[in-house]
């Protein structure tokens, strides 16, 4: 088993970084609040979600000037992305009927995918609440919400990002999602530590991983489709699986990575490490990039344990987003605290 080494024996680099290696922009417009972002997939525009404010606003990544924005969108959406096209792929607008949004940024028109439940059950049981997209299939998978006895639980819609059709619903209850190259399978999480892997075409698990004693929150595919890497929580309260007994629960390696051939675990990262807030592979599969709860990122070789791990350290603590871009050569940071995007040219980093 090959175990990276921990966040702090890493070497450090000052926010702002090697001056000539990475550039920074505000992408607040005034107002502190964003939560997410997503790479176009040319790498030209990023969009970034603030959550909170219920708005989309894609920038140029070159820079970083605002191209366009999108408002008013439905409260709770989380997730933001790009479909195969470029358009901007986020929460629905405001209609009871609409699952999400696809937005044009540059003739700005939008259409909507159609909610799971339908219009007559309101916006709470048709908004995606968090999806994950695959460009190459040009599909998404989201969870949306459907009631239960007298709660409600959280379950899957799958669509066709092409025709705007929704393919298949239902099926288990899911949350930290990521999908295979291709779409035909997809890995999810729920709320016990556990990992399973999704046949997308019958809607039937097709593995199982005891992945963490704690919930898993982040979960992502290598681009392979054979890898898949699991991020918990270092300390929290619950069942343990293994006696059955409430207590606390504590995970000492809280970034795992799987090969789903065989179901074994392959790699993990140990350290002083809190929650897994983000967690992206780079184009060949080699590198990943993993942020912690105080905004530690790590990008780490971790096939080869041999090479020295790169960590990025804000000047505040706050929540980081780090996401390699398509062709792998740049990491952009989302500093959510100070609504700042942190562009890394990896080429350049590396050789400092």
């Amino acid at each position: 088993m090959l175990v990276c080494a921990a966040l702090a024996a890493c070497g450090q680099a000052k926010e702002g970084g090697q001056s000539l290696s990475s550039v920074q922009f505000d992408v607040s417009d005034g107002e502190s609040a964003a939560s997410d972002f997503a790479w176009s997939p040319d790498g030209t525009r990023i969009a970034v979600l603030s959550r909170l404010l219920r708005r989309v606003s894609v920038f140029d990544a070159q820079t970083g000037k605002l191209l366009g924005r999108l408002t008013d969108l439905a409260g709770g959406a989380s997730s933001v992305g790009f479909d195969a096209a470029g358009n901007v792929v986020c929460g629905p607008l405001d209609r009871p009927g609409d699952a999400a949004t696809i937005w044009d940024v540059d003739r700005n028109t939008m259409r909507s995918l159609p909610g799971p439940a339908g219009p007559e059950a309101g916006l709470a049981s048709n908004m995606l609440y968090e999806f994950a997209i695959d460009q190459k299939s040009n599909r998404l998978l989201g969870v949306y919400q459907v009631p239960a006895g007298k709660g409600a639980r959280m379950a899957l819609a799958l669509y066709d990002l092409s025709t705007g059709a929704l393919l298949s619903q239902d099926g288990p209850s899911a949350m930290g999602l990521a999908m295979a190259s291709g779409g035909s399978r997809a890995a999810f999480s729920g709320v016990t530590g556990q990992l399973d892997v999704l046949d997308t075409a019958t809607g039937a698990i097709i593995q199982h991983i005891d992945a963490n004693a704690n919930s898993v929150a982040k979960v992502a595919f290598a681009p392979d489709g054979q890898i898949v890497a699991t991020g918990s929580v270092n300390e929290g309260y619950g069942k343990d699986r293994r006696t059955g007994e409430y207590g606390e629960l504590r995970d000492g390696d809280i970034l795992q990575i799987w090969n789903l051939a065989d179901g074994r675990r392959i790699a993990a990262i140990n350290g002083p490490v809190g929650v897994i807030r983000s967690i992206d592979f780079s184009k060949d599969g080699r590198r990943i990039a993993v942020s912690d709860g105080r905004g530690i990122v790590l990008v780490a070789d971790w096939r080869d344990t041999s090479r020295t791990p790169q960590s990025f350290v804000p000047d505040k603590p706050q929540t980081v987003v780090a996401r390699f871009s398509p062709d792998g050569g740049r990491l952009a940071r989302l500093l959510t605290g100070t609504a700042t995007l942190v562009i890394e040219n990896l080429a350049v980093t590396a050789a400092h």
